[in-house]
This record gives C-alpha cells, structure tokens and sequence, in this order.
C-alpha cells in the first residue's frame, strides 16, 4: 500500500514543497529512500525504528520504500523524519489517509520519539501558504515563529505519539497564540549620553533617513565604536512585511526567535572568513550580510578584515542583493543594509591625531590604507574623521535619540511621498535616470556644485552620491529644493583627506 505525505525542504531562503511516497512491500525487510536524500535523512531510518518503538508503536517488517520527489532536487535536513514515519503508519493502516490531505509536516525525531525543533520554519510556511496547504503540524517548540500566519491552520506536536492520536481523532492539538512586538530595546545606546561628536551624530542622523553608507577613520578612543553603536536608537521600527523577512533569515540561520521590530544589527568580528560574511557552502546558505537585511552591518576596525572580503561588498551595496553560486547551484540571498565601517588611519592608530606620534613606515601605512579600494570607497556616501574628545565633562546633553529620530521619521515621509511611483524608499536608492528630477535644485546650486565636480574630481557615481545626500539633507530640513547649504554640507563628507586616493 501507497502512502502519500507532504514537507519542505530548505533550498536558500526559500522552501521547496516535498511529496513523500511510501510504499510497504512484503518482501525482506528493508529500509530504502530515494530521490537525492542526503546524509542526514539516509540516517533517518534508525531514528524513525526507534522512535516508533520506544513510543509503543508497531515497525512493519516489511519493505519500506520512501520516494522524495520531485526525484531531480537534492533534499536535505532533518525535517523528513515526522512525514516519512506518518507515511509509514498510514502504508501500514494505522492512520487514516484522509487524515493526511492537504497537511504539510515538519519535524525532527528523537530516538524517544520527541519532535525536535526545525531550522527555516518561516520558510516551509510561507511555502504551504503559497502552495494553499491548509493545516501544518510542526514541531511545538516551533509554534511560537508560527504565531506571524493566521490564515492557515498551524498545530504543534511534542511527540510522534501525540501526532498518531490527532491523526486518529483522539485528541487535540496546541495552536499558536498572537505574539505581541515590543518597539524598544533597552541595549540601545542614546546619543544624549554621547559626549560631543555633534558632527558625527548629525552624519549618523543624515545616514538612517536617506540610507546612506558612513565610513568613519580616526584614532582609538575617539569614540567611533560607540557612535555606530548609537545608531540603533536612531533606526524607525520595522514594518510587518519587514518583520517576516527579518524572521525568516534568523530561522534559516539558527537564529533566537525574536519578539521586536527593531531592525537587526550585525556586527561581526574582524577575523570573520569570506563564507560567513557573503555566505557559502556546498549548497549555498546565506551569510552575515543577509543577516544584517533591513538593519545595520557594522564593520569596526574595518582595516583588518579580509581584502577578499571587502571588496565583496562593493557589488552588494550596489544591488543590495548577492548571489552565491556554486556546482550544486546558484542562490541569490537579500542584503539591503545601512553599511557603517570604523577603521584606525594605520596600524598603530595615530597617523591623523593631533597630540600623539604615529610610528608607523609610510609602506606600513600604504599597506594599511590598500585594504580600501577606491571603488569601495566611492560606494560609500558620508566619509567623516572622528576625532578625540578633549571635554570630558561637558554639562550640555546633546539631543536625545528620540529627538533625532522624530526628524528621520519626518524625512522619511517626504521620501516615501515622493517615490510611491518608483518602487523605492530611501534617497540612496534613486536610480541614475531619475536622479536630476528627484533632486532639483536652484540655479545657484547647480553652479556650486559643477565648481565642486571640477575641483573635487568627482566620478560619476560619486556626483550622484552628493546629490543623494544633498536630497536627504533638504528633506531633513523639510525643504522641497536642495539649496546650496545642503550641498554643500553634503560636498564636506566627500572630503577624505586621510587617504592618498582620495
């Protein structure tokens, strides 16, 4: 007899919907699946026969033949164990089949016959959603990620047994309950406790509301780290769709549930490899820059990282997206972030500061400084040196946090405004064809600002990222046209002086 059960299997970010066929033959017992199961659900017959045993359930000694089709995509996971073992009772007749209609299951066994939780739950569900599954049985310690979806019937199982007795109509089942998501993070540092800086803060407030990219350089202790830390009290709270994207990254990755609408902020040490940062693998899993999608990767003491590594990003900032391929395929994951990188001018630190000597060979520094391309450099729109702070006991707070994200807030309401027929939401991502009407400008700015294309030698993209930034700055100040002090407080940040390419 011929079972027929239904699950997910993980291929990216995405979920590919598995048709699990089991076939029970009386010949010698045996255990075989086919259609390209790797290792893992190879495995999955010892702790199937445990599971059924030690739960008080009967193991066919028959011929078992487990069929994951479609038979041309590789499967992987331990997500197979609770659909084959349901296949396997209901060949055997021990659960309806009508019970199985229409029912996507997910779950790992335990030789005790547990449902273990999942990776990539999100995922199988926005699967079963698009496929118009109408009931999934999960793992219980899953169910509260399920409590995003309440247009399809979601239950949680603890155990193989449990599932058999719902499946029988013995009992019922747990069903997800509406998670409530909280706003603020009380990790997050307030720019009112941030002495001085005023420069760096107003850079940082320019960067959230229109999306652009700050690189700031400067000797240690001056406070660069903290200020990008900072940052996360300034960022406006995720939308629902956002939220679900956020989640289903986390998920896929192993990530914590988590309960805010923060966005994420992802701050990987310098000693990260190339495939943790981009991602990788034999079959292609995302990395630390889709994790930072719609938050903020900060890159501090950016000078040691991996040229390789680096030099990665200037294709990701510029489609916001990056695609990982390999023999058993292409994957292209999301990466749209707020980039913030923090370096020290040479290896000792001291190149630019005021009081203290460098010791540092020029060779030394050049090596140091060669690890910024100039391409990168150019992708990045606000470059800001941070020098230290000298008034340590200064009595006037800056403004709060809440204050300056009341302003970003209001920008960014002209932003969204302006672009509804262009598909976009921030100024830094205007496209090259709209740039001069979406940035209009008097007469007078127009003057200064091919004065400072001459001077400046600006490249192309770089006369592009002013303007951007020119746009945002006017948007802050809730003005319609860029005048010529938003351009040329956006023409300063260009100004990196630290470096000999610039």
């Amino acid at each position: 007899m011929i079972a027929i059960t239904y699950t997910g299997s993980l291929w990216g970010l995405c979920s590919q919907l598995i048709t699990v066929e089991v076939d029970l033959q009386s010949n010698i017992p045996s255990f075989n699946t086919v259609g390209l199961p790797d290792g893992m659900i190879k495995e999955s017959k010892e702790r199937i026969k445990a599971a059924l045993q030690n739960s008080g359930l009967s193991y066919p000694q028959r011929r078992i033949v487990v069929n994951l089709a479609p038979a041309d995509l590789r499967k992987e996971g331990s997500t197979f164990d609770l659909p084959i073992t349901i296949g396997i009772l209901a060949a055997h007749k021990k659960i309806p089949l009508s019970s199985l209609q229409n029912t996507l299951f997910i779950g790992e066994l335990s030789l005790t016959g547990q449902v273990k939780p999942v990776q990539g739950i999100l995922s199988h569900l926005l699967m079963a959603k698009k496929q118009r599954m109408t009931r999934v049985i999960m793992p219980l310690e899953n169910l509260k990620e399920a409590s995003l979806f309440d247009d399809i019937e979601i239950l949680g199982v603890e155990s193989l047994l449990e599932a058999v007795s719902f499946l029988q109509g013995m009992c019922q089942l747990t069903a997800p309950l509406p998670e409530r998501f909280s706003q603020e993070s009380k990790e997050n540092v307030d720019f009112s406790h941030i002495v001085g800086h005023e420069e760096a803060k107003r850079v940082l407030e320019i960067a959230v509301a229109g999306r652009h990219n700050v690189f700031f350089i400067g000797p240690p202790g001056a406070g660069k780290t903290i200020l990008a830390k900072a940052v996360a009290s300034l960022l406006p709270s995720l939308t629902n769709e956002e939220v679900l994207e956020v989640l289903t990254i986390r998920s896929v990755l192993k990530k914590n549930f988590i309960t805010t609408l923060n966005p994420p902020f992802v701050a990987p040490h310098h000693t990260v490899s190339y495939a943790a940062l981009c991602g990788g693998g034999s079959v292609p899993k995302p990395g630390l820059v889709t994790e930072a999608h719609r938050g903020v990767l900060f890159l501090d003491e950016v000078g040691e990282f991996q040229k390789r590594s680096l030099e990665v990003l200037r294709q990701v900032l510029e489609e916001r997206k990056i695609t990982v391929a390999r023999a058993a395929g292409n994957n292209t994951f999301p990466a749209d972030f707020l980039l913030i990188m923090a370096s020290n001018p040479c290896p000792c630190g001291y190149h630019t500061h005021e009081e203290i000597s460098c010791y540092c060979a020029p060779t030394q520094i050049a090596k140091y400084q060669s690890k910024f391309s100039g391409p990168l450099l150019d992708r990045i729109d606000l470059h800001l040196h941070v020098s230290a702070v000298k008034k340590y006991f200064q009595k006037e707070k800056s403004a709060p946090s809440s204050e300056r994200r009341e302003r970003i807030l209001e920008a960014q309401k002209f932003q969204r405004k302006r672009y509804e027929s262009l598909s976009i939401r921030y100024n830094s991502q205007i496209p090259s064809s709209d740039i001069l009407k979406c940035c209009d400008m008097d007469k007078k700015s127009e003057l200064c600002l091919e004065t400072a294309v001459k001077k400046m030698n600006l490249s192309h993209r770089s006369f592009h990222g002013v303007l951007k930034v020119a746009r945002t700055i006017a948007d802050l100040d809730c003005a319609e046209m860029i005048q010529e002090k938003h351009l040329l407080e956006a023409l300063q940040y260009r100004q990196f002086k630290e470096f000999s390419m610039h």
